[in-house]
Order: structure tokens, then sequence, then C-alpha cells
């Protein structure tokens, strides 16, 4: 089977995580705990990833799936970043600490998320570590700021 070019799939990870990152602006509007709405946004990130892989078995390769993850971090901290500023939850933060750390922070779990799932492959040990990681990361970033 011929692989999906990465410069057509990344664009469309991307708008995934530019609507999962929308979904989850549903978490902070419940006021959820912190550790349940970090938990769930994971969870939300690598669901996508693990149902575009199961759509395009190409994508399963280390780099691909990185490169994956990566895009739809990307995707999913600009529009977290479009949620805070349209609905003012500065909460007596610059606009740069709200802007650049949390989209870092997204991209790095993303990433994650996306190799763990192709380490996951061969021994699922793998996927839960890498998911139990974007949390713990998340939350580290979300308890610090």
């Amino acid at each position: 089977m011929r692989r999906a070019p990465l410069s057509l799939l990344l664009p469309l990870l991307f708008l995934l995580g530019i609507i999962t990152a929308s979904v989850a602006g549903a978490f902070t509007m419940l006021r959820l705990p912190m550790p349940l709405a970090a938990s769930l946004e994971e969870l939300l990130k690598v669901l996508v990833l693990y149902a575009f892989f199961r759509l395009d078995s190409t994508l399963i390769t280390g780099f691909r799936s990185a490169v994956s993850g990566l895009s739809l971090g990307i995707g999913f901290g600009i529009a977290e970043l479009l949620n805070y500023l349209v609905f003012n939850f500065y909460h007596g933060l610059s606009f740069f600490s709200v802007r650049a750390p949390p989209l870092l922070m997204h991209v790095i779990t993303a990433t994650l998320l996306g190799y763990s799932l192709y380490l996951g492959r061969k021994n699922k040990l793998w996927l839960l570590a890498g998911f139990a990681s974007a949390v713990g990361i998340h939350l580290a970033f979300n308890y610090s700021v």
C-alpha cells in the first residue's frame, strides 16, 4: 500500500486538533477538576490519533506517528489559545504566558501520544506510559501557572 503524503495528512490533523480543542473547551466551561479535565483532553487527543491511524495504517512509523501528533498538538494549542482569548480566561497572566507555553505543552503531549501509539503496537505498556506521561506533563504545567 502506498503511503499518503504527510503534506496532505498534516493539515487534516491540524484541523482535527482545532476541532478536538473546541470540544475540550467544554471541560473548562463545566469547571471540571483539573486532573479530570487534563486527563480528558489527553484522552481526546489519543482517540483522534488512534482513529486516524486506524483509517490510514501507513502512518504507523515512529517518525510519521510523532509528526502526526505534533500537527494535532499545534491545532489543539492554537484553538485552546483562541478559546482563552475569546472567553478572557487570563487568570491575571500576561498575553505571552497565556499564548506560548500552553501551545508548547500541547505540542509536546500530542507528539508524545503519537509516538506512544507507535510503540504501543508491540507492547501496550508503552501506550499506557505515554498517556500517563502526557497527563503528568499537562498537570505539571497547569499547576505551575
